[in-house]
This record gives structure tokens, C-alpha cells and sequence, in this order.
């Protein structure tokens, strides 16, 4: 919010937001927030902080499944005490909903341990209309831009032509 506040001082009313990883989440938690915030593209954001960190307790630090899961749940409910929230709340499937009608672009690697493909399709189906949904098989966590980057410019650069600038 402090950079929308930031903008619109120096006579930017309308905005873009274009996140990555945790960013698409903060993204998509913040547009409805600010109206200032007139399109939304996430990529590899999550849905849910608890699958996020599943994610990352498999992927970085090795442990099965079964271990990371019963461990993600106290270490978010010790950060919220800490931070006096309920994380949970902030999920961005909490609040992907009420972006519309503003458009919101999902990009998402297949292969991304952290945001998973249910997630990136529960973001979608909880989304209003207009919402764009690109998934790349072959890209990970991010790289969506590193496995098809003239396509990846295109269609962001598409998005954001399509719904900020006018015509």
C-alpha cells in the first residue's frame, strides 16, 4: 500500500501490479485493497501459505511429506502469535475473489514445488472474470520467463496493454 500511496503523490492513479513468488501473492492480496490497482498478474504465487512452506520444507530441506506437513502447521500458527495475525487470513485464495472485475493473470511452472499446480487452479477458479491462466509444463518455481521469454514478454506486456492503456 505504501507504494500505491507513493504513486499516486506523484500523480500515478492507476496501476499495474506485476509479482513474482511471494509477490504474485502480495499482489493478489493487496488489488483489493486499493482500487488504485487496476490489473494483477501473479507469477508463482500461492494460494496458501501452508502449501508454500510444505513446499519449501520438501524442496529445501528434504523432508517427506509426511514430516513437513505436521511441521508447517505450528511453525505458521508461532509466526502469527509472534506477528499477533492469523496468517491464514491472508491467504491469497482468501482474497483472489475480490479483484473483479479487474483482470487477473495467473503464470505458472508445472514443475514448481512451492505453488502447485492445485494451487495455481484453485486461484483461478476462485477468481472473477477477466482471468488469464498460463501454465508452462516444463518451467518451475519462476522460470516460466526463462523457458519461453519472448513468449512470457509477449503476454505480459499484452496483458497490461489490454487492460492499462488506453486506446
Amino acid at each position: 500500500m505504501g507504494a500505491i500511496d507513493y504513486l499516486q503523490q506523484r500523480g500515478i492513479a492507476e496501476v499495474g501490479v506485476l509479482g513474482f513468488s511471494m509477490g504474485g501473492a502480495v499482489g493478489i492480496i493487496t488489488a483489493p485493497q486499493s482500487a488504485a490497482i487496476r490489473a494483477v498478474i501473479s507469477d508463482g504465487g500461492f494460494a496458501r501459505l501452508e502449501s508454500a512452506m510444505l513446499g519449501w520444507a520438501r524442496e529445501r530441506m528434504g523432508l517427506p511429506r509426511w514430516l513437513a506437513l505436521p511441521l508447517t502447521r505450528p511453525i505458521i500458527t508461532v509466526a502469527g502469535w509472534r506477528l499477533s495475525v492469523r496468517l491464514p487470513e491472508a491467504d491469497p485464495i482468501r482474497w483472489v475473489g475480490h479483484i473483479a472485475p479487474r483482470p487477473v493473470f495467473f503464470i505458472h511452472g508445472d514443475r514448481d514445488p512451492y505453488a502447485t499446480v492445485a494451487d495455481v487452479e484453485a486461484l483461478h477458479a476462485a477468481a472473477g472474470e477477466p482471468k488469464v491462466l498460463w501454465r508452462v509444463p516444463e518451467a518451475g518455481h519462476r522460470q516460466v520467463d526463462q523457458h519461453r521469454p519472448a513468449e512470457c514478454r509477449e503476454r505480459v506486456i499484452g496483458f497490461f496493454e489490454r487492460y492499462l492503456v488506453a486506446v
